[in-house]
């Protein structure tokens, strides 16, 4: 037990999922620690025993606001000037996209193995302004080769964008090394570290990169509603504010003129997401507090133990890095049924979905009925000061009553309804389908089915 442990309670450093409850979908987003929420709630009732704009409380709520801005900054290694406050990682990539000049035959490289938050705007750009997105293959493992992307590099590419895990393969990607061949050709790079975030360490130094967004809700364990960018000081000027009015704005009164201040603060307009911001400050001092590389360490080791024990399930197949030392926290797979034979439409759905070794499960946009992917996959809950165990979330299709198609002509003409995810006592768990023993030990729980 480290020192800070000793000086803080476990429910603090914890969530309040308590005996009650387990949470497994730590890759959309997180149960907040309980000191996020906490900070959050602490604000807004007393702003309901005061109101918001006492100047006393008011006065005191911004110190703390720029406060946790230094905090954050020093937790991405960055200046607090080059930090900013967002909604979320999607607006924070979209600062970028929209704060950048940008020219006709300008090239992006974006690999294939980004979410639709990383594709959709540069896509955009592409409609709207004539540039030029350039696609890198991630291959089998999902894990991005340096090599692919200098090659994809010309003397009219401005930025490379991508994401630092992958929240469907959950490969580790080089990113310094792709950072560092950016910057050799001049070019520009921003990283995505929604997933990497309180998981691992991030940062400038870390990655020498020239972006990085990302929101609060998944690793580090904030609260919806928050994320961050961060901005190299001396590129703050070359972005133009998408979002311009109070709190970011001002007018010289003599010529007119719109000002901004000379930080990332010019990316925030408008009243300041508070309560939000605070339990960001929260999430921080609790990731700090337990040590980065603590927690990147204990989430390698539960991933090499899950990606063990899925191994050893008869049928079970095992999606993206060859190395398990290139995953982190997410582990995609199917199964050819053999875990489900008291259910057989559902072995038979999952058996149909069984992929060759040589391909991986690549989404680029939301998931629709001709696009999502049928089989099931596991993924790890891993909050830090938690034991945690592995389940099976089955996003199986529902196989229609006497269908003639074959399971391939059903994949190929739309699949049928999709299920969706839901909580389920256990003993309405029993009456459908058991997750694998091997991987879930604990029994006479609240799971997420």
């Amino acid at each position: 037990m480290t020192d800070w442990q000793t000086r803080q309670t476990a429910h603090r450093a914890g969530t309040a999922l308590g005996d009650e409850h387990l949470y497994f979908d730590t890759a959309a987003a997180a149960p907040p620690s309980a000191a996020a929420v906490e900070a959050a709630v602490e604000y807004l009732g007393q702003t309901s025993r005061t109101g918001p704009y006492l100047p006393s409380l008011r006065s005191a709520v911004y110190t703390r606001v720029e406060k946790i801005r230094a905090e954050v900054a020093a937790f991405v290694q960055a200046a607090p000037e080059e930090l900013a406050f967002t909604r979320n990682g999607t607006e924070s990539i979209c600062l970028v996209a929209r704060g950048l000049r940008w020219r006709a035959g300008d090239e992006i490289v974006v690999p294939d193995t980004e979410m639709l938050s990383n594709i959709a705007i540069w896509r955009l750009l592409e409609q709207e302004v004539g540039v030029r997105v350039v696609t890198v293959e991630g291959g089998h493992t999902g894990v991005l080769d340096p090599a692919r992307v200098r090659d994809a590099i010309t003397d009219r590419t401005r930025l490379v964008t991508f994401a630092a895990l992958s929240n469907v393969t959950g490969a580790v990607q080089p990113v310094r090394e792709i950072c560092e061949v950016a910057a050799q050709h001049g070019v520009l790079s921003h990283v995505n570290a929604a997933q990497a975030l309180g998981m691992m360490p991030v940062g400038f130094e870390e990655w020498r990169c020239d972006f990085i967004s990302a929101c609060s809700r998944k690793g580090l364990r904030g609260i919806e509603g928050s994320g961050i960018l961060a901005v190299r000081e001396h590129l703050l000027e070359s972005l133009t504010p998408t979002l311009v009015g109070w709190w970011n704005a001002s007018v010289d009164e003599s010529s007119g003129e719109i000002r901004f201040p000379h930080s990332a603060r010019r990316f925030e307009a408008g009243s300041p997401n508070v309560p939000a911001i605070l339990a960001l400050g929260a999430a921080v001092e609790t990731a700090a507090g337990l040590g980065i590389e603590a927690i990147h360490d204990r989430v390698r080791e539960l991933t090499r133990h899950a990606a063990n024990r899925l191994r050893s399930i008869p049928g079970a197949q095992l999606y993206g890095p060859d190395d398990d030392s290139n995953r982190l926290g997410i582990l995609p797979s199917t199964s050819t049924g053999s875990t489900r034979a008291n259910s057989p439409s559902r072995s038979s759905a999952a058996a149909s979905s069984s992929r060759p070794a040589t391909s991986w499960p690549r989404r680029s946009s939301p998931p629709t009925a001709s696009s999502a992917w049928p089989g099931p996959r596991c993924t790890i809950s891993t909050p830090p000061t938690r034991s945690t165990a592995w389940f099976w979330r089955s996003t199986q299709r529902e196989e229609p009553a006497n269908d003639p198609r074959t399971p391939n002509e059903q994949l190929q003409e739309g699949r049928p309804r999709l299920s969706r995810a839901r909580v389920r006592p256990a003993a309405h768990r029993a009456r459908r389908h058991q997750p694998p023993s091997a991987l879930h030990p604990l029994r006479g729980r609240l799971l997420l089915v």
